[in-house]
């Protein structure tokens, strides 16, 4: 099925499987539109789902645990040999600007209409049918008296490839709406297979191809970038060379046999596992390359998450999680321990990287274990909260307190510890280890590390180096000695990088950035019937009200006066500084107009009462509170952390400087005094949430990294926990 039709006899008995193909927004509203009810039933009922476009698999992907996301592709070999020029095209002289495709109300004609004035030097070539509705706009019109415009009318598909050929520069002119951000166009791969110039709106799909597609907004990006395809850097034999190899490796025959397997393995697993059926069909194709639940690039598989194992609290929320599918590069990772000092009940920082790596990692088909360390004496215990989630004492008090006892206590238990420890690295076949936050419990990694094989990675995330100064003498000695010998070095923000190198100068440390991601299918802005109960401008704050999150700063601005009174503030959390920030409140006599609601397992609802986030902190690591805002489409007053640090000035929201609340009331007053460039800024902030902090990304880097480094020990031949480091 290619359209939502839940009235078809789908319970006829006639057939095996039924597969839904989704390859548009079939509500071809310019305005977001929920999913409507037909299709969420023929979503749900469907044994198999394939998506074209990740702007879609993130609306509709959740719906069905058996949704691939393939995208759309090409006849490859049709679009790349020469083809003769018609003889209509021969008549328009050159700089040709083409389009293929049907034409419809989704083009921007103001745009092509002011181009073809604007340059009257270049001319337009239209191929396609139009949308009867679209001869009636003036605009349309308008063009067709243009003497540099032409439309030539369909044509069949066969002879499609010898006019895109004969185009000077290909375009894709989309308006930006709700609509266009869901498409992913099929002419995309058709331009490229052809080697042309190709320019196209800044719409979702066309993002990720951004180096073999020029992206333009503005008429006066498109005249640029028009011009600059034109030239003869336009036409470079090396970036035509991209192109094409960007084309190809989305040709059809890919597109058709990964489909084909998918089918194949859901309706008849025993015909793909005991013949070489899908090879004899479609002929000697680079299995490496097709797109199906094992090529990690264009597919999300969306694993049956039981339902008390996500965050969802509501029945329009998702109900599973778009995840990494198992691949061939991840299933030739061996199994990973992480090992984190803290888990539950506590939310947020190393607590959440290290249940999300947990869960996507086994999602996408790698054994692992998550080892929660504690202050302790006993044996390692199964959690059964979690599957492979363990617990497990250690002894490390003479590194944060040095005494004959403390030293004595720590030999003595330690290395009992340690013993559990290597026999359950070994039992389990551990091969890389991640730790995460390593302070004090890290030294028994550390002599584990150096007696075997196994790979070390150290994952920091704010005061396990920022606060390292402060540390007692025997812990900066531990800390140093765990960032020299690993493997590799995970950061979230680059002023840890820079941290690490300082702590270690003499070393050259293998350190890798890796942003925090966030859930962007979790936080969400609010549903399109969402309504708040209180229309007044209002502020909210996430924390634990540690003293770094400088909460009573917030509070002191807030109460400033620049900030209007008719404002309000809500501060979700609890912790160590929640009661002087309540204090200072009734003190200012703000406390009317802030509202402490404590901890929330769900934080989204507090997120959607507000018009922008704040955040005061004058230490972190790359804080998941901001990226949470940014997702429901906060913008923000933030120190400059996380986000915060590395995004454009005022693209989302406004930097202000740790422990000065006056210009935190300044910035707060900014936003509330100019809706349009908030919501504005609220917007730009969910996309970035989207694209740049992507949870799918977060993964894969981390599942690239680990797989790199486990890399020689495949080549050589992995030897198994304790067999000695190779000489």
């Amino acid at each position: 099925m290619w359209r939502p039709r839940p009235d078809l006899e789908l319970d006829s008995g006639m057939f095996d499987f039924r597969c839904y193909h989704v390859d548009d927004e079939y509500s071809f509203s310019p305005v977001e539109m929920p999913i409507a009810p037909e299709e969420m039933q023929v979503l749900r009922e469907a044994d198999q789902v394939f998506i074209t476009s990740r702007a879609l698999m993130e609306k509709k992907g959740w719906v069905n645990p058996n949704t691939c996301f393939v995208p759309n592709g090409v006849d490859y070999d049709d679009f790349a040999s020469p083809k003769a020029e018609p003889e209509e095209l021969k008549s328009v002289l050159r700089p040709r600007i083409g389009y293929s495709g049907f034409l419809k109300e989704q083009l921007d004609w103001d745009l092509l209409l002011h181009l073809s004035v604007r340059h009257p030097e270049w001319n337009f070539v239209f191929l396609g049918p139009v949308s009867s509705s679209l001869e009636k706009l003036a605009k349309m019109a308008e063009l067709r008296t243009r003497a540099n415009v032409y439309f030539l009318g369909a044509k069949p598909t066969r002879l499609v490839p010898s006019y895109i050929q004969h185009f000077d520069v290909c375009i894709m002119p989309y308006r930006q709406n709700d609509y266009t951000k869901y498409i992913y166009p099929l002419k995309l791969h058709e331009y490229l297979a052809t080697g042309r110039p190709t320019v196209g709106t800044r719409i979702h799909s066309l993002e990720e191809f951004e180096g073999v597609v020029t992206l333009a907004s503005s008429h006066d990006d498109w005249s640029e970038a028009l011009a600059e395809a034109l030239s003869p850097a336009g036409n470079d034999p090396d970036r035509v060379a991209k192109r094409r190899a960007v084309a190809e490796e989305h040709d059809w025959d890919l597109r058709v046999k990964g489909m084909a397997l998918t089918l194949a393995k859901r309706v008849a697993p025993e015909l793909v596992e005991s013949s070489n059926w899908l090879s004899t069909s479609y002929g000697n194709v680079d299995d490496s390359k097709i797109p199906s639940e094992t090529h990690p690039t264009v597919q999300l598989t969306l694993p049956n998450v039981p339902p008390d194992s996500t965050k969802v609290t509501d029945d329009s929320a998702p109900t599973a999680l778009p995840m990494i599918s198992k691949t061939s590069k991840t299933s030739s990772i061996a199994p990973v321990l992480l090992v984190s000092p803290w888990y539950r009940p506590a939310v947020g920082g190393v607590v959440e990287v290290a249940d999300r790596l947990h869960k996507t990692f086994a999602q996408s088909g790698i054994e692992t274990h998550l080892l929660i360390a504690y202050e302790g004496y006993g044996s390692i215990q199964a959690d059964p909260a979690e599957t492979n989630l363990w617990r497990w004492p250690y002894a490390s008090s003479a590194f944060n307190h040095v005494s004959p006892k403390s030293v004595v206590g720590t030999l003595a238990k330690g290395l009992l510890s340690y013993w559990r420890l290597y026999r359950f690295v070994k039992t389990h076949r551990i091969q890389s280890i991640v730790l995460l936050y390593p302070i004090a419990y890290a030294w028994p990694f550390l002599i584990l590390h150096q007696m075997s094989d196994i790979r070390l990675i150290a994952s920091l995330h704010g005061n396990d180096v920022t606060k390292f100064e402060d540390y007692p003498t025997p812990l900066r000695w531990l800390v140093r000695r765990v960032l020299q010998n690993s493997d590799a070095i995970i950061v979230c923000a680059s002023h840890l990088m820079e941290k690490a190198r300082e702590i270690c100068p003499k070393q050259t440390l293998d350190i890798r950035l890796i942003s925090n991601c966030v859930d962007s299918s979790f936080f969400v802005p609010p549903p399109p019937d969402y309504e708040r109960a209180d229309s007044r401008p209002t502020f909210v704050h996430v924390s634990n009200y540690a003293p770094k999150k400088r909460t009573v700063d917030i509070i002191e601005a807030f109460s400033n006066e620049k900030v209007p009174r008719d404002a309000r503030l809500i501060m979700v959390g609890d912790g160590p500084d929640r009661d002087a920030a309540a204090t200072r409140a009734q003190v200012l006599g703000t406390f009317d107009r802030v509202e402490f609601v404590g901890m929330q397992e769900d934080v989204r609802p507090y997120l959607w009462k507000a018009d922008a986030f704040v955040l005061a902190s004058d230490d972190e690591g790359a804080p998941l509170a901001i990226l949470e805002a940014m997702a429901c489409g906060l913008p923000w007053v933030s120190t400059a952390w996380g986000a915060a640090a590395i995004l454009p000035p005022e693209e989302c929201g406004f930097v202000i400087p740790a422990r000065c609340p006056e210009k935190l009331a300044s910035a707060m007053a900014e936003l509330i005094k100019d809706p349009k460039r908030r919501i504005a800024m609220g917007k730009r902030a969910r996309y970035r949430a989207e694209t740049d902090f992507q949870e799918s990304k977060y993964v894969e880097s981390h599942l690239e990294l680990i797989q790199s480094i486990q890399s020689p020990l495949a080549d050589a031949g992995s030897a198994p926990a304790g067999g000695g480091k190779p000489s």
